[in-house]
């Protein structure tokens, strides 16, 4: 089955992922494009959401911990959210 001309294209999800519960989330019910834009796309006006967003800290916590490489999550991009990731003391160094 092939997208409509145009129609956005959402990665797909990793088998069993499930997306988190964040009631008051300010993106809940948003057009998604803006969250995962085309290859050199703007992330700009979904981040600016993101800064104003009530539960940004938990949906960034979210993704970082589900290890979510597409689109824009609590205010980062993937590159951001990797970078958080190897920022973060490892469990197993303490």
């Amino acid at each position: 089955m092939s997208a409509r001309p145009g129609a956005l294209e959402l990665p797909s999800l990793a088998g069993g992922l499930v997306l988190p519960m964040l009631p008051g989330a300010l993106c809940k019910g948003q057009d998604p494009a803006p969250w995962f834009p085309r290859p050199g796309g703007s992330m700009d006006r979904a981040k600016a959401v993101c800064r104003a967003c009530p539960v940004r800290p938990q949906c960034l916590d979210w993704a970082v911990e589900a290890d979510e490489r597409a689109g824009v999550w609590g205010g980062t991009t993937p590159d951001e959210r990797a970078q958080i990731r190897r920022d973060r003391p490892h469990e197993n160094s303490r």
